[in-house]
């Protein structure tokens, strides 16, 4: 889905959005909510083609 700009990357699998860093994966939210905050406020993604 993107990386934040501490370095973290966020992973879409199954309908859930997970966010890893330093090797560490945890469960984010659902990707319903993932898109609700990203149109209500868009967080620093860098976008990946």
């Amino acid at each position: 889905l993107g990386s934040a700009q501490d370095g973290s990357t966020f992973w879409l699998l199954s309908g859930h959005v997970y966010c890893q860093k330093e090797g560490t994966m945890r469960w984010l939210c659902p990707l319903a909510s993932f898109n609700r905050l990203s149109r209500e406020a868009p967080p620093p993604l860098s976008p990946t083609d």
